[in-house]
């Protein structure tokens, strides 16, 4: 009975792997589709991106896209060795982050690309790296970058979706105020609902590869970290404290742990006879201090020098490419956020035109 269960889950997996697979080749087709379709003006600014026009001169909110594209070929661009990597087994890792089916994203990703696109960018940070730490330091520092932009691209889609809600709110507003006829009113819906599809098809095709990049990344960290849980990858991790050693002293009667320096300052504890602070900071006759869990302030009449220090506490590193995914995460949930108030806002015209 245990043999026809295993057999039956290895199956169900294998299946994941396979459908994983599918997604990563058409991701890879759809990706390189996509990118041959962006044209440039002779500035070097895309101006057409995902098959749709950047700027259009009869659509008012359309020039909030050309940050977006600027983005996209500055941070995100076609021509970046990176993300042209990414495009293959990197797209079924990230399906794995978000849907936390590990093994079935895995199996996707070996056998959309087989692995070469986190092999070939390994491999290529290096050629500059020396060792496991200096890897994952080259590997969080093209995140960092990438988090910027994506930093970038959620101001920006808020700008736009921000104007396009204007717009069908205004035109809520004259069908109202019977400023337009029926037929010109739907007209003007027809179009705006088109231009919003425009702006769907830009947004869609930055964040998805800001998706694909993010993905590579996390796996990098995986393969380098030597595990197959992108949770462990991504999990904040313990560095040494770049403080020097800290002077320890002794508690020659039993003091107040103040929030500032000044003896008005609120209470954080109070500290028996005896006990030991670790000194980070002394200025004006005020010690700033470390005691079981607590940070304060004490006099330092309060304090007797023990001779001995200790080495500062390690302290918590999120690693870039965690910052990068929940940004991304961030950028996602917002646009899903104001899509859904635009459906609002088109919903309530179509109410009245009936």
């Amino acid at each position: 009975m245990r043999k026809i269960v295993k057999k039956n889950e290895k199956q169900k997996v294998y299946v994941r792997s396979l459908q994983m697979a599918r997604r990563g080749v058409g991701v890879m087709l759809a990706s390189t589709l996509t990118l041959s379709a962006c044209v440039t003006d002779g500035s070097g600014r895309l101006t057409t991106l995902g098959g749709q026009q950047v700027v259009d001169p009869a659509d008012s909110c359309s020039i909030h896209r050309q940050p977006i594209a600027n983005l996209q070929r500055s941070t995100f661009g076609a021509d970046d060795a990176i993300t042209s990597l990414a495009v293959g087994a990197g797209a079924a890792v990230l399906i794995g982050i978000f849907t936390r089916d590990w093994k079935a994203a895995l199996g996707g990703g070996a056998a959309a690309a087989g692995g070469t696109a986190v092999v070939s960018y390994i491999n290529n940070k290096n050629q500059i790296a020396k060792g496991q730490t200096s890897l994952l330091t080259a590997i969080d520092s093209d995140a960092a970058s990438d988090s910027q932009g994506v930093s970038r691209i959620q101001a920006a889609v808020n700008d736009l979706r921000a104007c396009r809600k204007r717009q069908f709110v205004q035109l809520g507003d004259d069908i109202k105020a019977g400023r337009l006829t029926k037929e010109d009113a739907k007209q003007k819906f027809l179009t705006l609902d088109n231009y919003r599809k425009g702006d769907d098809s830009i947004v869609n095709e930055v964040l998805g590869v800001a998706e694909k990049r993010a993905s590579l990344y996390t796996e990098a960290r995986m393969q380098t970290l030597k595990t197959d849980n992108p949770e462990v990858a991504l999990a904040s991790y313990e560095v040494p404290n770049a403080h020097p050693p800290l002077p320890v002293m002794k508690i020659k009667k039993a003091a107040k742990l103040r929030a500032g320096q000044s003896a008005d300052s609120s209470i954080l504890a109070t500290l028996p006879v005896g006990s030991e602070v670790q000194i980070k900071e002394s200025t004006n006759g005020w010690n700033h201090v470390y005691f079981d869990g607590h940070d304060g302030f004490l006099p330092d009449s309060v304090l007797k020098d023990t001779g001995r220090s200790v080495s500062a506490s390690p302290t918590k590193k999120t690693p870039d490419v965690t910052k990068l995914v929940n940004s991304i995460k961030a950028t996602k949930a917002a646009n899903e956020g104001a899509s859904k108030e635009l459906d609002t806002a088109a919903d309530n015209v179509r109410t009245l035109l009936g």
